[in-house]
């Protein structure tokens, strides 16, 4: 108690409404989104927009991109995010050659990411205006679970980050009966039988 005390004290005197401000400020949801490039550096600048755009909060960005001739460009645009404070940190992941699918490539950008939630963004899919403001209000206004959201058109998702390495992924997993689970992630996570209201 005397620690809550001490914590309130720094952020108000006898008003409460400060502290709920200040502490709202603090508990917005921590994002990271792991961004497919689709060799669109102009639809990639719109992207850009979005995620300038968007309330305050913890974002890291990760990058898959298999073209480099592409970095540079790449770079300069998240170098302008990070200048202005729009996100904390950001990465260019180039996965190797030689893999089949995209989703390999997460398992590599999970690496780069922080504790929250992982958005991952197929190529050419866009971030609505409201889209970390929706995800706050969920999670901090209405205190509903926000564990795991897939998009029915794409490959698109957001999850919770404990979730996605709880699971492990699309590595193969040895199970406790010898056997090996060579699932991808989307199959585990279909598998979980959890619901939620809308």
């Amino acid at each position: 108690f005397p620690v809550t005390i001490v914590w309130l004290q720094q952020y108000c005197d006898d008003d409460l409404s400060v502290a709920q401000k200040e502490v709202m400020e603090e508990i917005k949801p921590r994002l990271s989104f792991i961004i497919k490039f689709n060799y669109n550096v102009d639809f990639f600048k719109q992207i850009a927009d979005s995620l300038r755009n968007q309330i305050s909060s913890r974002k890291f960005v990760i990058i898959i991109n298999d073209k480099p001739e592409y970095n540079l460009e790449l770079f300069e645009i998240l170098e302008e995010l990070y200048k202005e404070e729009k996100i904390v940190q950001y990465s260019i992941l180039m996965p190797p050659s030689n893999l089949q699918y995209i989703y390999d490539s997460i398992d590599e950008a999970i690496m780069f990411c922080k504790n929250g939630w992982i958005v991952f963004l197929d190529e050419g899919k866009n971030i609505p205006p409201d889209f970390t403001e929706k995800i706050h209000n969920r999670i901090n206004i209405e205190l509903k679970r926000f564990v795991y959201c897939d998009s029915k058109k794409d490959k698109s998702f957001i999850i919770q980050a404990s979730l996605y390495k709880l699971i492990g992924g699309n590595s193969p997993k040895v199970n406790g009966d010898g056997s090996i689970d060579k699932k991808s992630f989307l199959d585990r996570v279909s598998e979980l039988k959890a619901e939620d209201p809308p």
